[in-house]
């Protein structure tokens, strides 16, 4: 008797968006390297950051703070409130709980300050695809 796996879910598509292009560059490599499968796409602003959610349905953003055209924070409730809604991550040079409780009060499912994101980017990340699958 043959027995049928369940399909695994598609590879998921990550929306980097962040105004500095080294650190957009830094991000995803360390996405490629961790979430080989993955589809990876960036953005240097909020309104780049939109249009790409609605052309292409990203399960996971991971936004910066600070960005020429927009707030993250604020940005972060707008995409959460999208249509496709992906899981966000904030990251942030500005290690303030006040900017981190706003996030997660707006919708992101981490903080994490820009001088951690090498220790705690990558688990956050797994978590909040996970929740996706």
């Amino acid at each position: 008797m043959e027995t049928t796996r369940p399909a695994s879910p598609p590879p998921p598509v990550i929306l980097i968006v962040d105004d500095q292009e080294v650190m957009r560059r830094a991000l995803y490599q360390l996405v490629e390297e961790s979430f080989p499968e993955s589809t990876i796409l960036e953005a240097g602003d909020g309104a780049a950051a939109r249009r790409m959610c609605e052309e292409h349905a990203p399960q996971l953003a991971i936004l910066d703070v600070l960005l020429p055209d927009h707030n993250g924070i604020i940005l972060t409730a707008a995409l959460r409130s999208m249509k496709v809604r992906p899981e966000v991550i904030v990251t942030s040079s500005l290690n303030d709980p006040h900017y981190s409780d706003l996030a997660l009060a707006f919708g992101a499912s981490a903080y994490i300050v820009k001088d951690h994101l090498l220790a705690e980017l990558v688990p956050a990340m797994a978590k909040a695809l996970e929740g996706r699958r």
